[in-house]
């Protein structure tokens, strides 16, 4: 699966007095986006500031039923980032690319998988 793209897609959201609730509610409705367009996504970004919540959606027209995705938002917890983050990702099939952010003061990690 080749990770060029030139197509993004923008999804933002408000989020309320949780902002890991905010994130997760707008992960799902990538999901279901990507499922409904029958796109090739390829990479994921996302931000938020106060209560307003930025994704942009990297993907590929390519018209598919095999492209559905799964994302997975994961707290990284100790001091060795990189391990905590390898450890995880092997309880994940088919990463396609990953991100990191930070929500309330914690290191976060979104692995975006294809679902078989």
């Amino acid at each position: 699966m080749s990770q060029i793209h030139n197509n993004f897609k923008l999804f933002k959201a408000n989020t309320t007095l949780n902002p890991y609730k905010g994130v997760a509610n707008l992960l799902k409705k990538i999901e279901v986006w990507v499922s409904k367009e029958h796109v090739g996504a390829k990479s994921i970004g996302i931000t938020y500031k106060g209560m307003t919540i930025i994704a942009s959606l990297g993907y590929a027209n390519v018209i598919s039923n095999d492209y559905s995705i799964a994302l997975s938002l994961i707290k990284l917890e100790g001091k060795n980032i990189e391990k905590a983050m390898e450890a995880e990702a092997k309880k994940i099939k088919d990463i396609i690319c990953h991100e990191l952010i930070m929500i309330n003061g914690d290191l976060h990690v979104i692995f975006m998988s294809k679902v078989n």
